[in-house]
């Protein structure tokens, strides 16, 4: 999606034109929470992937052990049903 040298903004993420996306898992933690730094940004990343058209999400709003989360919805995701 991105390819570019220059930092991946949440304009860019928005403005992409993907056709039918279905599933997307943020693995950085905090991807459902905004920046600090940019308190007047009122979308986070998690955010600007359902505005850019994908159907099903997967962000954190906490610090995790991204390894262990990631096995874990493998193991979710398997499962029949």
């Amino acid at each position: 999606m991105h390819d570019s040298e220059e930092p991946l903004m949440i304009r860019d993420i928005i403005r992409t034109h993907l056709q039918n996306p279905e599933s997307t898992f943020l693995s950085p933690c905090y991807t459902t929470v905004g920046d600090e730094s940019s308190p007047d940004d009122a979308i986070h990343l998690a955010a600007a992937m359902q505005f850019s058209g994908f159907r099903n999400m997967i962000g954190y709003m906490w610090s995790v052990d991204d390894i262990n989360v990631a096995s874990q919805i493998v193991c979710l995701l398997r499962q029949p049903g």
